[in-house]
């Protein structure tokens, strides 16, 4: 067999036995993954302030209830008394009405309290006539003493509700050697504020009060 023609098969047996040649392999595409989106962070609540036994039994003058106080019953009422005393805001004055001292030695315990005392403001009471002074000088006329009133309100702690009220009137008529009598009769002049024993007293009395 010629050289030439040799070469040329042997050329295209190779040829032959290669094949199809091969693809290149594809990059796979990356799928994507759904996540969860993080919760953004609660914030704390800030901690509600707790009210002291003395804002609650104050807060009874308002009407609130009190729930922790006893109830109204039995022969002694353990009671206290808050009241604004010639002002606007309802406050605390232990050292003025010795009832009270009951409570803060523990006599009388938070849980015990059934009642709180509540006096009002100062008022216009009815005046009074204090009848007839006479002056260092011989000037005779009458004497009005501008009375100073006072309402006191007597509040069941556990429910916030009025049990009863009172006025009490400060001031009765003053001695001549006390006031300062101006030239011209008639004659005015203001009558004290109801004292804190005045209160006292009455406080003492309600916490002997008959439950009806």
């Amino acid at each position: 067999m010629p050289e030439r023609l040799l070469s040329a098969l042997v050329v295209t047996l190779l040829v032959g036995c290669g094949g199809t040649p091969s693809q290149p392999t594809p990059t796979p595409t990356p799928t994507a993954v759904a996540t969860e989106a993080t919760p953004a962070p609660t914030p704390t609540p800030a901690p509600e302030p707790t009210p002291s036994d003395v804002d609650e039994l104050v807060a009874a003058c308002h009407g609130k209830a009190v729930p922790w106080a006893a109830r109204y019953a039995g022969t002694v009422h353990p009671l206290v008394v808050a009241g604004p005393w010639g002002g606007d805001a309802w406050d605390w004055f232990p050292d003025v009405i010795d009832i009270n001292q009951k409570w803060r030695d523990d006599e009388w315990t938070s849980a015990m309290i059934q009642l709180v005392v509540c006096p009002g403001r100062d008022e216009e009471g009815p005046d009074r006539s204090c009848g007839r002074y006479t002056t260092s000088d011989g000037v005779t006329g009458e004497l009005t003493v501008l009375r100073v009133k006072q309402r006191i309100r007597v509040i069941v702690a556990r429910t916030g509700k009025v049990l009863q009220t009172k006025a009490l009137y400060g001031g009765g008529c003053p001695s001549t050697a006390s006031i300062s009598l101006g030239a011209d009769p008639p004659w005015f002049t203001r009558g004290d504020s109801v004292t804190p024993e005045q209160i006292n007293r009455y406080a003492i009395s309600v916490s002997k009060h008959a439950v009806k």
